[in-house]
């Protein structure tokens, strides 16, 4: 990927993204108020937008000066990634079974819900078998997408 399709990228993500919510909510006091919503107008978003997209393009300038170090290949390097691949998919299989989505606070409802834990069993089943990694790591976006889908269905009623 090049890297102004990076930074094209980023920008379409940050700027397409969803609304926040508290990733670990069960840590948050059940009579908290919740955070005021900011729409995309808003001048403290596109204040922030810019100083994101700023570090952003400075951090590709940077790069193109920067000499390239190569990553030496290692024992230690190739266990470690090996470990955070299995331990992910093992994570992803756990949660499927307990019937939650990433996290046990996204409870899946429905038949969309299903689907979507059978895919986050099935990103772990590639995960640990190490795979069809590449479509494990599409499908992944995808199950995030169907998350956030799922989630603003289970909290409308």
């Amino acid at each position: 990927m090049g890297k102004l399709s990076l930074v094209g990228f980023t920008l379409t993500i940050s700027v397409i993204g969803t609304g926040a919510a508290a990733h670990v909510n069960w840590f948050v006091e059940r009579d908290a108020e919740p955070l005021v919503n900011v729409s995309l107008t808003d001048p403290i978003f596109l204040v922030w937008i810019c100083l994101a997209s700023m570090m952003v393009l400075f951090s590709v300038w940077i790069d193109g000066k920067l000499p390239t170090l190569r990553v030496a290949e290692s024992k230690l390097r190739h266990d470690f990634m090996e470990i955070l691949r299995v331990f992910t998919g093992m994570s992803f299989l756990l949660t499927a079974y307990e019937g939650s989505l990433v996290a046990p606070h996204k409870v899946a409802d429905g038949t969309f819900g299903l689907a979507l834990v059978v895919m986050q069993a099935a990103i772990g089943i590639m995960l640990i078998a190490n795979r069809w990694i590449k479509t494990a790591a599409v499908m992944m976006l995808v199950l995030h997408a169907g998350c956030r889908n799922e989630i603003r269905s289970v909290s409308r009623t």
